[in-house]
Protein backbone atom coordinates (compact mmCIF):
# COMPACT_ATOMS: atom_id res chain seq x y z
CA UNK A 1 0.00 0.00 0.00
CA UNK A 2 2.98 2.46 1.20
CA UNK A 3 4.47 1.80 -2.62
CA UNK A 4 0.70 2.80 -3.92
CA UNK A 5 0.58 5.67 -1.59
CA UNK A 6 4.10 6.92 -3.11
CA UNK A 7 3.04 6.83 -7.05
CA UNK A 8 -0.43 8.84 -6.48
CA UNK A 9 0.79 10.97 -4.53
CA UNK A 10 4.62 11.43 -5.83
CA UNK A 11 6.02 11.21 -2.72
CA UNK A 12 9.87 10.08 -2.58
CA UNK A 13 10.55 8.65 0.70
CA UNK A 14 8.52 5.41 2.83
CA UNK A 15 8.84 7.57 5.76
CA UNK A 16 6.30 10.37 3.57
CA UNK A 17 4.29 7.52 2.95
CA UNK A 18 4.07 6.08 6.01
CA UNK A 19 2.81 9.64 7.53
CA UNK A 20 0.08 9.78 4.65
CA UNK A 21 -1.20 6.00 5.52
CA UNK A 22 -1.44 6.71 8.79
CA UNK A 23 -3.11 10.40 7.87
CA UNK A 24 -5.76 8.54 5.88
CA UNK A 25 -6.50 6.21 8.58
CA UNK A 26 -7.28 8.89 11.40
CA UNK A 27 -9.23 11.01 8.77
CA UNK A 28 -11.17 7.95 8.22
CA UNK A 29 -11.76 7.25 11.55
CA UNK A 30 -12.69 11.23 12.45
CA UNK A 31 -15.54 10.79 9.81
CA UNK A 32 -17.01 7.87 11.75
CA UNK A 33 -17.02 9.56 14.59
CA UNK A 34 -18.82 12.78 13.05
CA UNK A 35 -20.86 10.82 11.26
CA UNK A 36 -21.68 9.15 14.61
CA UNK A 37 -22.36 13.13 15.83
CA UNK A 38 -24.98 13.25 12.88
CA UNK A 39 -22.54 15.89 11.56
CA UNK A 40 -23.05 16.83 7.92
CA UNK A 41 -19.56 16.12 6.08
CA UNK A 42 -21.11 17.61 2.90
CA UNK A 43 -21.31 21.05 4.65
CA UNK A 44 -18.69 23.46 3.38
CA UNK A 45 -17.56 24.58 6.93
CA UNK A 46 -17.00 20.60 8.02
CA UNK A 47 -15.92 18.60 4.63
CA UNK A 48 -11.99 19.25 5.13
CA UNK A 49 -12.42 18.57 9.19
CA UNK A 50 -10.96 15.24 9.11
CA UNK A 51 -7.92 16.34 6.99
CA UNK A 52 -7.55 18.68 9.46
CA UNK A 53 -7.62 16.87 12.55
CA UNK A 54 -5.87 13.80 10.70
CA UNK A 55 -2.30 16.41 9.56
CA UNK A 56 -2.82 17.81 13.45
CA UNK A 57 -2.65 14.05 15.11
CA UNK A 58 0.32 12.66 12.63
CA UNK A 59 2.63 16.43 12.18
CA UNK A 60 1.49 17.76 15.44
CA UNK A 61 0.72 16.13 18.37
CA UNK A 62 2.58 12.76 17.82
CA UNK A 63 4.82 13.90 15.11
CA UNK A 64 8.01 13.08 17.49
CA UNK A 65 6.60 9.29 18.18
CA UNK A 66 8.74 7.04 16.61
CA UNK A 67 11.86 9.22 15.90
CA UNK A 68 15.20 8.26 15.18
CA UNK A 69 16.91 10.92 17.40
CA UNK A 70 20.49 9.36 16.92
CA UNK A 71 21.59 11.22 14.57
CA UNK A 72 20.35 14.84 16.56
CA UNK A 73 22.49 13.55 20.01
CA UNK A 74 25.71 15.18 20.58
CA UNK A 75 28.42 13.39 22.53
CA UNK A 76 32.26 14.73 23.20
CA UNK A 77 35.66 13.27 24.37
CA UNK A 78 36.23 14.58 28.15
CA UNK A 79 39.49 15.18 26.99
CA UNK A 80 39.86 17.66 29.69
CA UNK A 81 38.21 15.63 32.75
CA UNK A 82 35.66 17.28 34.06
CA UNK A 83 35.43 15.21 36.50
CA UNK A 84 38.28 16.39 38.72
CA UNK A 85 36.85 19.83 38.16
CA UNK A 86 34.00 19.00 39.56
CA UNK A 87 36.00 17.39 42.44
CA UNK A 88 32.80 15.28 43.48
CA UNK A 89 31.05 12.36 42.65
CA UNK A 90 27.83 13.13 44.20
CA UNK A 91 25.23 15.01 42.10
CA UNK A 92 21.65 15.21 42.01
CA UNK A 93 19.59 16.13 39.16
CA UNK A 94 15.97 17.49 39.12
CA UNK A 95 13.69 17.75 36.11
CA UNK A 96 10.56 19.88 36.26
CA UNK A 97 8.21 19.91 33.33
CA UNK A 98 4.04 20.54 32.63
CA UNK A 99 1.49 17.87 31.99
CA UNK A 100 0.21 19.49 28.73
CA UNK A 101 -2.19 16.72 28.84
CA UNK A 102 -3.32 17.02 32.48
CA UNK A 103 -3.74 21.08 31.75
CA UNK A 104 -5.52 20.48 28.35
CA UNK A 105 -7.70 17.96 28.51
CA UNK A 106 -9.21 15.60 31.56
CA UNK A 107 -9.12 17.65 34.63
CA UNK A 108 -7.89 20.54 32.66
CA UNK A 109 -5.94 21.36 35.58
CA UNK A 110 -3.74 24.26 34.75
CA UNK A 111 -0.16 24.47 36.26
CA UNK A 112 -0.27 21.07 36.61
CA UNK A 113 3.73 19.48 37.25
CA UNK A 114 5.64 16.89 37.33
CA UNK A 115 9.06 16.45 39.19
CA UNK A 116 11.22 13.88 38.57
CA UNK A 117 14.85 13.75 40.46
CA UNK A 118 17.89 11.43 40.59
CA UNK A 119 20.63 11.00 43.57
CA UNK A 120 24.14 9.73 42.88
CA UNK A 121 26.59 9.15 45.39
CA UNK A 122 26.50 10.27 49.03
CA UNK A 123 23.01 11.49 48.45
CA UNK A 124 20.60 9.33 50.34
CA UNK A 125 16.66 9.22 51.15
CA UNK A 126 16.99 11.54 53.91
CA UNK A 127 18.60 14.01 51.76
CA UNK A 128 15.76 13.57 48.50
CA UNK A 129 13.17 14.51 50.72
CA UNK A 130 14.68 17.98 51.89
CA UNK A 131 15.55 18.62 48.52
CA UNK A 132 12.24 17.57 47.53
CA UNK A 133 10.57 19.35 50.27
CA UNK A 134 12.67 22.61 49.21
CA UNK A 135 11.26 22.78 45.61
CA UNK A 136 7.40 22.27 46.52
Amino acid sequence: MKENVLKANKITSISEAHGLVKQRKIENAVKDIMDALGLDLSDDSLCETPKRVAKMYVNEIFAGLNEDISSKLKSFDNSYGYKKTLVTDNVAVVLEARHMCVEMRGVKDSGAETKTMELRGKFNNKMKNTLFQQLC
